[in-house]
């Protein structure tokens, strides 16, 4: 069984879709700060994905959600994991790598590029104003679209780590955290 959490508007097929809101595509619904245990019997899920959620719940309750994940998947499954990357947008804006110029959303991540001739930051922009910012707080668009948790790559994987996963991998992104790991086996 395939597992993802928060699923929002983007139903992954193959897997158990499930989300704080009643939309198509959701298989289960329930509160991922809540509903403890998640529906799920120990060590039955074979992969957990999610992306763009965990950062909308409490940090207090992330080690929390750290180990129901641990709980769900069988030995040797796998949690993937993105999340916005907090370190380098605080990077990004430190260096003045933050500009208008910058396109809020691209068809590839190639396409984020800013205007070389920008009067602002001369083309070395590295991620949109509004990004930026919903990165940080969350795009909030409905009351659950509010950013609780920054995650970085340290806190990652000390989260990670601390649940007992491990071959923890990070995959470049501009913006977001995209981490795998893995449940040892038996």
């Amino acid at each position: 069984m395939k597992v993802q959490l928060g699923t929002g508007n983007k139903p992954l097929d193959g897997y158990v879709n499930c989300d704080v809101r009643e939309l198509p595509g959701v298989d289960k619904v329930f509160e991922l700060e809540k509903d403890f245990p998640y529906p799920f019997d120990n060590e039955s899920v074979e992969r957990v994905f999610t992306e763009e959620t965990l950062e909308h719940l409490s940090w207090r309750l992330q080690p929390k959600i750290f180990r129901e994940l641990a709980r769900m998947l069988a030995p040797g499954g796998e949690v993937v994991i993105h999340v916005p990357d907090v370190g380098k947008m605080a990077e990004y804006y430190v260096r003045g790598e933050v500009c208008t110029c910058v396109p809020h959303k691209a068809p590839t991540l190639a396409d984020f590029k800013p205007d070389p001739n920008c009067p602002n930051c001369g083309g070395t922009a590295r991620v949109s104003t509004d990004r930026w910012l919903a990165q940080m707080c969350g795009a909030q668009k409905h009351p659950w679209d509010v950013h609780k948790t920054m995650f970085t790559s340290e806190m990652m994987t000390r989260l990670l780590e601390g649940a007992g996963f491990t071959e923890i991998a990070y995959t470049d992104h501009p913006y977001k955290l995209r981490v795998s790991a893995r449940k040892p086996p038996a």
